[in-house]
């Protein structure tokens, strides 16, 4: 029995992930920072197991973060830290810039951050563990349609990256997760058409493959990752004319 620690596990990949560890005999903590959705998700993940956590708390809070985390370490041993919680937003007025910039890589980056660094020292002294990091396929370009998003989460690819290597001498495993468009209360909220949707228990299978093979990068759906393997490869003039078209949040 491994214990996981979700943040941002109340919905969407998160609580998907949750219920396929609890499947397989595993403990499992979730956190959010919303207390009916995180009692709600409780209550469902019971049914598929009685190693259940759930914690209200906020990844933004630095301090409640790491004493909680080592609460929890300390008594459990955390095997698996998924760094999961993210919010996107659209911004068309340029006076909402800073605000929305703030929100958005407080949770995005700094709320990685409060969950991945009080653990780091800890993995290291044990030689063990497995550290997961959420990120998306718009890590890859600067989109219009939520600037913040694409860049905090492209912040995010460089540091599992980093983290990976600086890790890999303590044994310690960091996988960087590049969903596309996968249901969640994030894409529900787009007014447009989005390719190549999958659900999120798709997404929680397609990831935890990748995550028992402890693979550096897990990027899905294939379509999705071809298409973006595609517009990698154009001059940026090109590339640019396309990210222009699409939709705003």
């Amino acid at each position: 029995m491994k214990t996981v620690f979700i943040t941002g596990g109340s919905s969407g990949i998160g609580f998907s992930l949750a219920q396929n560890y609890i499947s397989r005999g595993d403990r499992v903590i979730i956190t959010g920072r919303t207390e009916a959705k995180l009692n709600e998700a409780k209550q469902k993940l019971l049914q598929f197991g009685d190693k259940v956590i759930a914690k209200l708390i906020d990844v933004k809070d630095e301090k409640a973060m790491s004493e909680y985390l080592l609460e929890v370490d300390n008594e459990y041993t955390i095997d698996i830290l998924i760094a999961n919680a993210g919010v996107s937003a659209g911004v068309t007025n340029i006076e909402d810039f800073h605000s929305t910039a703030k929100e958005i890589f407080d949770i995005n980056v700094y709320g990685v951050f409060n969950t991945v660094h009080p653990l780091l020292k800890k993995m290291q002294e044990r030689k063990k563990g497995q550290i997961v990091l959420i990120c998306s396929m718009s890590a890859f370009f600067g989109l219009t349609s939520a600037v913040f998003y694409a860049s905090s989460k492209a912040a995010i690819k460089s540091y599992g990256e980093g983290l990976r290597i600086l890790m890999s001498d303590y044994n310690v495993d960091v996988s960087t997760v590049f969903p596309g468009f996968v249901e969640s209360n994030i894409t529900r909220a787009n007014k447009f058409g989005m390719p190549f949707l999958i659900g999120a228990e798709q997404a929680a299978s397609i990831i935890i493959q990748g995550l028992d093979k402890k693979k550096g990068y897990i990027l899905f759906p294939l379509r999705m990752r071809l298409l973006i393997g595609f517009l990698a490869h154009l001059p940026f003039s090109w590339r640019e004319k396309i990210l222009k078209r699409l939709p705003h949040k």
